[in-house]
Parts: C-alpha cells; structure tokens; sequence
C-alpha cells in the first residue's frame, strides 16, 4: 500500500563526500570529475522530482 509519496533512499556513510558533491552539482547544474558524475546522473530524476 502506498500513499502516492515517492521514496528516495540514499545509502552513504556519515557525511558521505561523494553524496555531498553530487547534490550539489545538481543543485548548481556543474558536472563532477569521473565517476562521480555518474552517481549525480543517477540522483536527477529524484533531485527534480523532489525539488
């Protein structure tokens, strides 16, 4: 049963530098170094549908 509320789970470990800096290239629309784009390519839908 659900309510209509999207989930987003993030799984990182406290202050996860990595999690930090992909929320931020999507709030500031900056591409991140190598993989790390990778990880903020995957969060965008639910960074727009959130925002």
């Amino acid at each position: 049963m659900t309510s209509g509320t999207p989930l987003v789970v993030v799984l990182g470990h406290q202050r996860c530098g990595a999690v930090k800096a992909a929320y931020g290239a999507l709030k500031d629309d900056k591409p991140l170094p190598g993989n790390l784009q990778s990880i903020a390519e995957a969060l965008r839908p639910a960074y727009r549908e959130a925002a």
